[in-house]
C-alpha cells in the first residue's frame, strides 16, 4: 500500500527520469536545500528547483526565438530596401576608409562604444597587409577577397597570387551588388562587414608574424566560413580557386569506382576494438565474462565479413562491376527493396542494369562523391553494405514467426503460450525495425529523389511525378 512518503518518493524519481533539469539540482548542500543551477536560488524541496531551472530554461529558449525572428523580420526591411535601392542603379560595394572614424562607428554599433580600440587595431593591421600587396581596401569585394588568401596562404601553407585574389574580387563583386540584405542595409552594413573580415585577416596575421603553430588553424578556420566546400578539396586555378569535386564533374571525368585501400577485417576489428559487448565490469572482474566478449566481438565481425562478401558475390552474380558505389548502391536496393515494397516486387536484372546506371550517374555528378579520395569512397561503399546488411538480418527475423504460430497452437500452458507470444513480439519488433532501417538507407540512395515518388516498373526503377 502507498503511503504518502512512498509517493512523494515515486514522484520524486518520476521527476528526475522525465526531467533532466531535476538531474542537475545540487541535493548534496550546506544546509540540506535544493538549489536551482540556472539561477542559484536556493529551495527546501527538489521540485521547486527543478521547476525554477525549467522556467530559466523556457524564458532562454522564447528569448532565442524572439531574437530570431525580430532578426529575420529585420532582415525582410533589409531586402525590401535592398531591392529598391538595386532597382534604382544605387548598389555599390564601397568602403570609406578603414580608420579611426569607422572603427569607433562600428564599436557604437556593436552597442561597445568604449572599446574601438580593439577595431582600429584590426583595421591598421588590415590596411599594412592590404598595402603589401598593393590592395584597394576601399572596396568590400576586395576586402572579403583578401582575407580569402591571407586564410589560404596560412592554412593550407601554399601561395596565392595577385591574380588569384583579384580574380576572386572580381567574382564577388556581382554578387554583392545584387545582396538586397547588404545592400539595404547600405553603409552601416558595409562597415560592420568590414570589421569582420578586418578583424580576421588581423587574426591569422597575428599569430602568423610570431610564428605561432594556431596561425594554420585560425587560417583554415576563416578559410571554412568563406568557402563553401571542404577546404581540403580547394584547387588553385590560375584567377582563383575551384573545388576539386566540382572540377571534376564540370570536366565530365567523373568516376564512381574505386581502388581498396583499406582492408575489411583490420576496419571492423578496429570499429570493434571500441565496443563492448559484455559490462565493462564484468569483462574487468570475471575471465569467463571476457571470453564471451571476445567471442561476441569476433562473432560481430566475422558476420560483417560474411556480408561483405555476399554482397560481392550479388554483383558478380548481376554482373555489375566490383568496388564501385553505384555498385553497392545498387546490391543494396535490389536486395532490400522486396521487404518495403508493398507489392513486394523484386528487380530482375534488366531494372538493375538500369538502376546502376542511375546511380553511376549520381555519383559522376556529385561533387561530394567526386572529390572524394579511394579510401574514403571505400568508407561509404562498407558502411552502406553494413547498413543494408544490417536492415536485412532484422527484416529476416520474421521468418521465424510462423514457426513460433505453429508452436502456440499446441501448447497448452498458459505461461508457455505467454513466453511463445513475447518471443512473436520481439521477432515482429525486430522486423519492422529492419524495414526501417532499410527505408532510411533507400531514402539516401535514391537522393535527391523522393523514395515515395519511386516505382519499379517494367521499365525498371522510375520516379513518376506525384
Amino acid at each position: 500500500m502507498f503511503t504518502m512518503r512512498s509517493t512523494m518518493r515515486y514522484l520524486l524519481l518520476g521527476c528526475m527520469l522525465c526531467c533532466p533539469a531535476l538531474a542537475q539540482v545540487s541535493f548534496e548542500t550546506p544546509r540540506g536545500t535544493w538549489v536551482s543551477p540556472l539561477s542559484g536560488r536556493e529551495y527546501n524541496n527538489p521540485i521547486s528547483a527543478t521547476l525554477d531551472s525549467h522556467i530559466i530554461r523556457s524564458q532562454q529558449q522564447q528569448q532565442l526565438f524572439n531574437q530570431m525572428n525580430m532578426n529575420e523580420m529585420f532582415n525582410e526591411q533589409w531586402r525590401k530596401i535592398g531591392r529598391q535601392v538595386i532597382a534604382d542603379g544605387k548598389a555599390t560595394v564601397a568602403l570609406a576608409d578603414l580608420d579611426a572614424a569607422m572603427a569607433g562607428r562600428v564599436a557604437k554599433l556593436r552597442n561597445t562604444p568604449e572599446v574601438a580600440k580593439p577595431v582600429e587595431a584590426d583595421f591598421a593591421l588590415a590596411r599594412e597587409v592590404a598595402a603589401a600587396r598593393h590592395v584597394d581596401v576601399h572596396d568590400s569585394a576586395n576586402l572579403i577577397a583578401l582575407a580569402m588568401i591571407v586564410a589560404y596562404e596560412r592554412g593550407t601553407d601554399r601561395p596565392a597570387t595577385p591574380k588569384q585574389l583579384q580574380g576572386i574580387a572580381n567574382d564577388l563583386r556581382p554578387v554583392l551588388m545584387i545582396d538586397p540584405i547588404l545592400q539595404g542595409q547600405g553603409a552601416i552594413g558595409r562597415e560592420l562587414q568590414a570589421a569582420k573580415f578586418a578583424g580576421a585577416i588581423a587574426g591569422v596575421e597575428r599569430l602568423a608574424r610570431v610564428k605561432d603553430p594556431a596561425a594554420r588553424e585560425a587560417g583554415r578556420s576563416v578559410l571554412k566560413s568563406l568557402w563553401p566546400d571542404p577546404v581540403d578539396a580547394i584547387e588553385p586555378t590560375d584567377d582563383g580557386f575551384i573545388d576539386r569535386g566540382r572540377r571534376i564533374v564540370k570536366e565530365n571525368a567523373g568516376t564512381s569506382s574505386f581502388k581498396p585501400v583499406t582492408d575489411d577485417r583490420a576496419v571492423l576489428e578496429k570499429q570493434a576494438a571500441s565496443i563492448t559487448f559484455v559490462a565493462p565490469y564484468l569483462v574487468q572482474s570475471d575471465p569467463d565474462m571476457k571470453r564471451a566478449d571476445d567471442e561476441q566481438r569476433k562473432q560481430w565481425i566475422d558476420a560483417r565479413l560474411v556480408g561483405l562478401t555476399s554482397f560481392r558475390e550479388s554483383a558478380k552474380s548481376f554482373n555489375l562491376p566490383d568496388n564501385d558505389l553505384a555498385t553497392t548502391g545498387t546490391v543494396a536496393v535490389a536486395r532490400l527493396w522486396p521487404h518495403v515494397d508493398s507489392n513486394r516486387k523484386t528487380p530482375d536484372v534488366s531494372a538493375i542494369a538500369k538502376l546502376q546506371k542511375m546511380f553511376e550517374t549520381d555519383v559522376k555528378t556529385d561533387p561530394s562523391f567526386q572529390r572524394l579520395a579511394d579510401e574514403a569512397r571505400q568508407e561509404i561503399a562498407r558502411a552502406w553494405t553494413t547498413r543494408a546488411i544490417e536492415a536485412e538480418t532484422n527484416i529476416r527475423a520474421a521468418d521465424g514467426i510462423d514457426a513460433l504460430k505453429k508452436k502456440l497452437d499446441a501448447e497448452p500452458d498458459p505461461l508457455g503460450r505467454l513466453t511463445i507470444q513475447s518471443q512473436m513480439g520481439v521477432l515482429e519488433s525486430t522486423a519492422n525495425q529492419g524495414r526501417s532501417q532499410a527505408i532510411a538507407l533507400l531514402r539516401d540512395l535514391f537522393s535527391p529523389r523522393k523514395l515515395e515518388s519511386i516505382e519499379l516498373t517494367d521499365e525498371g526503377f522510375v520516379e513518376l511525378k506525384k
